[in-house]
């Protein structure tokens, strides 16, 4: 099938507002990426389903998109048809439970949670992502998991089939889950809260978003963290350590702020930033021997 006959498919089938050759850079938090043959904004799991049982059926390549953070995409783009999910974000409370769309912002899902007086979300208060990207990955920082929180997932297959999961059928272990192993697409979540002090709360999500504006360069565009921690200690400690904090190929550097960041100087591109992440790498194996793996995940690079 040609890509215009997939666009003329998905408009006749009214599944999402849908673009050609839409440049992954608009839509990547590290600002990098070359165009997506075809993107969709579906607005619904029926319409994701769809998709994904033609695309599977017709043998059309799906990449599933939420906010971009952790996602670096090769400058040449890549050919296959790109599930946003930003339309997906729907918030609908009962009582201390919250059932949210894939592309609900984990942020705002935060704040409300915190208002409303429930506890066991304000870690995430500065996390740049979708809901469905943080329990697919187990987002977490701040000794605080998405993890502890989930309760039921509705998931859809490579064929579009739906399954609801519970927390026990996901397997979760530090950013790993049996969702990402599978490469099943995360529709919707339900998270349970606990109450909690409304004061406090907030208080501690204050602390969390100035911790990090003081310890990470958000004033750069980056890829959040680009290594998973070793056992035992952080990986930006060890790449402080060895000395590569502001380690640069082209306009791609270590972050002076915070050696776990890799920043954009302006028109850094996948290539700089790929060789960068694995001459990092590289150079820990070489002074500790360790093994840094990423968090990153790469759409048309080696892994």
């Amino acid at each position: 099938m040609q890509w215009n006959d997939l666009i003329a498919w998905i408009e006749e089938e009214k599944l999402g507002a849908v673009r050609a050759n839409e440049p992954m850079a608009d839509h990547t938090s590290w600002r990098i990426g070359g165009p997506a043959k075809v993107m969709v904004w579906p607005e619904d799991t029926a319409a994701c389903s769809q998709l994904l049982g033609h695309c599977k059926t017709t043998g059309i390549p799906v990449a599933v998109l939420g906010y971009g953070t952790n996602l670096l995409v090769a400058d040449e783009g890549i050919d296959a048809l790109v599930i946003n999910t930003r339309e997906m974000n729907w918030i609908l409370w009962q009582d201390h439970q919250v059932r949210a769309g894939a592309g609900a912002s984990l942020a705002v899902l935060a704040g409300q949670a915190a208002r409303r007086g429930l506890q066991g979300l304000a870690f995430s208060i500065g996390i740049p992502g979708s809901v469905g990207g943080a329990v697919l990955m187990n987002a977490g920082a701040y000794n605080g998991m998405i993890s502890d929180v989930v309760s039921q997932v509705v998931v859809l297959d490579l064929n579009g089939g739906q399954q609801v999961l519970s927390k026990e059928d996901i397997h979760y272990g530090y950013r790993v889950s049996d969702l990402k192993k599978n490469h099943w697409f995360v529709a919707e979540a339900l998270l349970t809260l606990q109450p909690g002090d409304r004061e406090a709360l907030e208080k501690e999500m204050n602390d969390c978003l100035k911790a990090r504006k003081e310890k990470q360069p958000l004033e750069l565009p980056n890829g959040g963290s680009v290594f998973k921690n070793p056992a035992g200690e952080g990986a930006g400690r060890f790449i402080d350590r060895a000395g590569l904090k502001g380690l640069r190929i082209g306009d791609a550097q270590v972050s002076l702020k915070h050696a776990n960041f890799i920043v954009n100087l302006g028109h850094a591109t996948a290539k700089d930033t790929y060789t960068l992440i694995r001459t990092v790498q590289q150079r820990i194996q070489q002074q500790y021997g360790i093994s840094l793996e990423p968090e990153v995940v790469f759409w048309g690079l080696k892994e």
